[in-house]
Order: structure tokens, then sequence, then C-alpha cells
């Protein structure tokens, strides 16, 4: 029964798969005549946070692909 559980568990590994590369052009950018809302934060610290990018692999697993706000 563990050969079995080990067989499994390293049949179900796999090899990360390679970044995905992003285009830094072609975007189309919101007209300047165009209201864009904004939040403030009172009790933002820049310090609690980490400044990740777009296209950024983390752990060498984890790739940002987008972000929510700022």
């Amino acid at each position: 029964m563990s050969s079995f559980l080990r067989w499994v568990s390293r049949a179900g590994k796999r090899s990360p798969s390679p970044p995905h590369y992003f285009p830094k052009t072609g975007y189309r950018l919101p007209e300047n005549a165009q209201p864009i809302e904004e939040e403030l934060f009172t009790h933002y610290s820049s310090s609690m946070f980490y400044p990740v990018r777009i296209g950024e692999v983390l752990n060498s697993r984890y790739q940002t692909v987008g972000k929510l706000g700022y």
C-alpha cells in the first residue's frame, strides 16, 4: 500500500510551466478627460505590502498575472 501511495505522489508531481511573457506595448490608455475613481486609505502603510510586478515569478512557483487596485 505504501509503495502505491509513493507512486501516486510521484505521478502527480510535474515540472513548473515556463513563465508567461506579457507585452509592454499595445495597451489602450484612458483619455485625459475621463475621470478615474481613486480611493484614499488612511491606514495604509507601504511597508506592510510587497510591491509585486505583473509577470513576476514568486518562490519559483507562482506568477503574477494581474493586480487588483493600484
